[in-house]
């Protein structure tokens, strides 16, 4: 094995090593939460780790100072001495993280860094600390690795951040172009109360979506307030979205707990970005309540500039005849609906 400073290693293997015998490696490269590049084709003399890829720790002000904030909160929630917290971390890095290079952490080094902000010069103990706080113990998990917008706090956070481990969502789409998708937006799916889908479509609900980062993550929150036959309906949920393969997807909770929701939000035009704003997104929905069978089916939101129109249970007819009501009932009712389906006040001709 050589040294390529801290930042790359270069591990020699030879054809008589058998996989069982890399565990070493692999554990390194689980914890990092990068199981792609884990692979072996054929007989691999050698296999490059990139600690920067790994852990997300650069020396620039914004990986900083979400260090800085993650050592604080962690003194915030657990009260640990500094004392306590440079031997844990050294511990961590050296038996299970790293192995191959051994760091040495001091307690005043730990206290100059949460109570002065002053982060260590060594680079490889800078590492090895945001690594702790990005991959280690699920008690010290502070940093978000996957692209979060900071250092984990609130509940909410937290959520954000363990939904997103999970998945461990591709890097097609970078978390951090969902700040396209910020802002208010008009949503059309079939009625979930009355009328089927597809031809068989007869109602839809319009509602207000919002899109907001809150906390480290971005969150949608969708409005319903509707009557049907005299009986009052109202709902809202909200949820962190991400990206997912070349999708978005977003779980959501109703505030009153009665019901979750799914959405695959799989069309945006424009493509969102940090400098790009979305106007209309294409997707399906699915909702979760009570018993069942759950409804499931189209949504399409498009983004709004002024006071939102209120939320409202619309007939097929009412929304063909408001602005762009054409091109949403198109894509709510099927891809190969045209102009011959419709007669002039909306209907459809049999």
């Amino acid at each position: 094995m050589e040294k390529n400073s801290a930042i790359r290693k270069r591990i020699q293997f030879n054809s008589e090593l058998r996989p069982e015998n890399h565990s070493f490696i692999e554990q390194t490269l689980q914890v990092a939460m990068l199981p792609e590049i884990w692979q072996f084709l054929g007989n691999v003399e050698v296999l490059w780790v990139d600690m920067d890829q790994f852990y997300g720790y650069r020396r620039t002000v914004e990986t900083d100072g979400v260090l800085v904030e993650a050592v604080r909160l962690c003194y915030k929630h657990q009260h640990l001495s500094d004392e306590y917290m440079a031997n844990r971390i050294a511990a961590w890095w050296e038996d299970e993280a790293n192995q191959f290079e051994k760091i040495g952490l001091r307690r005043s080094t730990y206290n100059n860094l949460r109570t002065l902000g002053r982060v260590p010069r060594t680079e490889i103990t800078a590492r090895a600390i945001y690594a702790f706080f990005s991959v280690g113990p699920q008690d010290f998990r502070y940093i978000a690795p996957q692209g979060l917008l900071g250092a984990v706090e609130t509940e909410a956070d937290r959520f954000a951040d363990v939904l997103l481990r999970w998945a461990q969502p591709s890097a097609e789409l970078k978390y951090q172009s969902l700040a396209g998708l910020v802002g208010m937006y008009e949503s059309y799916r079939p009625s979930w109360k009355v009328g089927g889908d597809g031809e068989q479509m007869t109602h839809i609900i319009r509602s207000h979506v919002t899109i907001e980062q809150k906390g480290i993550a971005y969150w949608l929150r969708e409005q319903q307030s509707f009557n049907v036959a005299e009986h009052h309906f109202s709902e809202t949920d909200e949820g962190p979205i991400m990206p997912f393969a070349l999708s978005i997807m977003c779980l959501s909770k109703s505030t009153d707990q009665g019901c979750m929701k799914l959405y695959s939000l799989y069309s945006t035009d424009p493509a969102p970005s940090e400098k790009r704003a979305t106007n209309s997104i294409k997707g399906s929905v699915m909702a979760i309540s009570n018993k069942g069978p759950h409804w499931a089916g189209p949504i399409m939101l498009r983004r709004i500039s002024a006071i939102p129109r209120e939320c409202a249970h619309l007939t097929v007819e009412e929304l063909y005849c408001q602005r762009g009501g054409k091109a949403i009932l198109d894509f709510l009712r099927s891809p190969d609906i045209d102009n011959r389906r419709f007669g002039k006040n909306g209907e459809i001709l049999r």
